[in-house]
This record gives C-alpha cells, structure tokens and sequence, in this order.
C-alpha cells in the first residue's frame, strides 16, 4: 500500500544524496519476483534470504524505514508510513532537500 507514495517521495528527492534500497522479507522468491514485475520500483531492491532484518534491524513490522547518512550513520527509523506526508523521516527529507 506504501508504493505509490513512496515512489512521489523517490522522484521529488532522488538525487546523488538521496536513494532508495528496498529490502524484502518475502520467504516466497518466486511471488517476490513477481510482485516486483507488477510495482515496477525504481530503485534497487534486495530480498533478505538470511533474516538480517530481525538480527541486524530488529525489525518487527513492515514498512519499516531507515534514513541513513552518507556516512552510514543511522540518523533515524520509523515503522509505517503517512500518506499525506507528515511522517518523521518525510519531514526530515523536507528538512534537508528543500531550502
């Protein structure tokens, strides 16, 4: 339900500074392909065969987003997401892209 807003969020802020990595955690590889032909996503994505997800991310819900620094750095993360845009991690995006 999030990719439709989440692509709007990809072309207003995609950039050298700004890139998406989609992280499945589908057990099915076969249906994961196929929804992936169906979304049509831009940007890359991944699946996590070895369940980092929940070792590395302690991830306990989907869709769960990390804003991640140039540097690596996790800067902040958040469980869900606001289809008006009013979310943390959006609001951080405004914060630093638009001036």
């Amino acid at each position: 339900a999030s990719f439709p807003h989440v692509k709007e969020v990809y072309q207003k802020y995609r950039s050298d500074k700004f890139e998406i990595l989609g992280i499945s955690i589908d057990e099915d590889k076969k249906a994961w392909l196929k929804e992936l032909d169906k979304q049509q996503l831009p940007w890359p994505q991944v699946l996590d065969t070895k369940k980092i997800y929940i070792s590395e991310f302690a991830v306990t819900g989907v869709p769960t987003i990390y804003l991640i620094s140039p540097e690596g750095k996790i800067l902040m993360k958040e469980m869900g997401f606001d289809k008006k845009g009013n979310g943390k991690i959006e609001q951080k995006l405004k914060e630093l892209f638009v001036k």
